[in-house]
């Protein structure tokens, strides 16, 4: 789904699965039907305390995220973002359960003033 917004940025919402990845930073969202998934994750959550299993995962989406990651998580729901088609352009992924709650956080983040 997308919709223009004024400008360059347009609403981008995508169902799909994501890791959920805790880092010193916050919460990050990765597109796993992107990106792919490391073979030793079962997909299940991985923490520090998971030793190498760990370490293979966090190794695989270091690359994705900022900051030191604490744990990673698969998900799946509706990623929303805004993104500036042709460009590199975009904000951060955030991923809810419903494709109701991933408008209503574009149209309060992002479009309130309109």
């Amino acid at each position: 789904m997308s919709r223009r917004r004024g400008g360059l940025m347009e609403d981008q919402i995508e169902y799909g699965a994501w890791a959920e990845v805790e880092t010193d930073q916050g919460t990050e969202y990765v597109q796993i039907d992107v990106t792919g998934e490391p073979g030793a994750w079962c997909g299940s959550e991985v923490t520090e305390d998971h030793g190498i299993v760990f370490a293979n995962v966090a190794g695989f989406f270091e690359q994705y995220v900022s900051g030191r990651i604490r744990s990673i998580k698969r998900i799946s729901g509706y990623g929303a973002r805004l993104s500036a088609p042709g460009y590199l352009d975009c904000t951060e992924w955030a991923v809810f359960k419903t494709e109701a709650a991933a408008k209503e956080y574009l149209r309060e983040m992002y479009h309130d003033d309109e």
